[in-house]
């Protein structure tokens, strides 16, 4: 038995679909990795990601915890999205949702194991703070990111989020 775990696409992976003189970088970062966008390169963004949004919460996330308020839970998403590339700090999103810190661990937890999200921990050359030490949180496919952050594609470089973003690429 062997468990595959498919990120979206690379930047590699989507100039050799698309035909590397025709591909653009921007196109790539505010799409995002997700395949079918890139086969349909005219599918509505606004009508992917919302529905995409809605399934996973109303699907994935129920099953995985129990989230009363899914409201809320769209809250925490778009907040997070706010926060990409910057160190988790979740009292204050506790605080800013009117929720307790358990429960925005249990919610980072559960976007955490599928996929949605990744933690990536400091480096120290003392192996125990590398442990203890605030993560970054960065989402793991930036067309949901521009798509949470409501970016547009003609906005995406005067953006104020175009340093996470593309922090979150490389």
């Amino acid at each position: 038995t062997a468990i595959l775990e498919l990120e979206g696409l690379s930047w590699n992976e989507y100039q050799n679909y698309i035909n590397e003189e025709n591909a653009d970088f921007d196109t790539f970062i505010f799409r995002g990795g997700f395949p079918e966008l890139t086969r349909e390169q005219d599918f509505p963004l606004d009508m992917f990601f919302s529905s995409y949004l809605a399934t996973y919460q109303e699907r994935d996330v129920r099953q995985l915890v129990n989230v009363t308020n899914l409201r809320t839970f769209e809250q925490f998403i778009r907040l997070l999205a706010i926060r990409n590339a910057n160190q988790l700090d979740m009292t204050d999103i506790a605080n800013n949702l009117g929720i307790s810190s358990k429960t925005v661990a249990s919610w980072i937890s559960v976007l955490e194991t599928s996929g949605q999200i990744t933690l990536l921990q400091p480096w120290f050359g003392n192996y125990g703070k590398r442990i203890v030490k605030t993560p970054k949180i960065y989402f793991n496919d930036t067309g949901l990111l521009c798509w949470l952050l409501g970016i547009e594609k003609e906005n995406l470089k005067s953006s104020p989020f175009i340093g996470s973003i593309i922090e979150t690429v490389v």
